[in-house]
C-alpha cells in the first residue's frame, strides 16, 4: 500500500509543464521567409525550391538560381488582405498565398487578373510548398 500512496503523491506533486513542441506564432510575413520545396512539381528527381526573401522570390533548381523562371523576381506583398497577395514589380504577374498547416500554397497568374482562389483548375499556376529543413 505504501508504494501506491507514494506514487500518487509524486503524480500530484509533479509540476505541469508546457508542451515542448515549438509553436508557430510568428507573423506570416516572417514565417514565409526561407526555402520552400515545390511539392507538386514533376517527379523527375530534380529538387525545385522557391526561396522567399524580403521583397524577392527566386526559383532554385538543384541549388542553382533559375532567374528567368516566372516565379523569380522582386515582389511586393500585402499581408493586410486574406489571402495575402503579391505583385512582381517588373512583370505584370500577380498572385495570392496562404498557409495550409505546414504547407504554403501559392497561386500565380502570368498576366491578367489576380487568381481568386487556389483551385488547380482555375486561373494561375498553383504551387504546394513544403518548408525545407535547416
Amino acid at each position: 500500500m505504501r508504494p501506491l500512496i507514494l506514487l500518487a503523491a509524486v503524480a500530484f506533486a509533479a509540476p505541469d509543464r508546457e508542451d515542448p513542441t515549438p509553436k508557430e506564432n510568428r507573423p506570416p510575413q516572417e514565417r514565409v521567409l526561407g526555402d520552400w520545396r515545390i511539392a507538386n512539381g514533376p517527379n523527375d528527381n530534380v529538387l525545385r525550391v522557391l526561396r522567399i526573401e524580403r521583397g524577392k522570390m527566386l526559383i532554385l533548381v538543384d541549388g542553382i538560381p533559375w532567374p528567368n523562371d516566372a516565379f523569380s523576381g522582386d515582389v511586393a506583398f500585402d499581408w493586410t488582405v486574406s489571402p495575402a497577395t503579391f505583385d512582381y514589380t517588373a512583370k505584370q504577374y500577380r498572385g495570392i498565398l496562404k498557409f495550409d498547416g505546414e504547407l504554403l500554397l501559392v497561386n500565380l497568374a502570368l498576366g491578367g487578373e489576380r487568381p481568386a482562389n487556389f483551385d488547380q483548375n482555375g486561373r494561375g499556376h498553383v504551387l504546394k510548398l513544403a518548408r525545407m529543413k535547416r
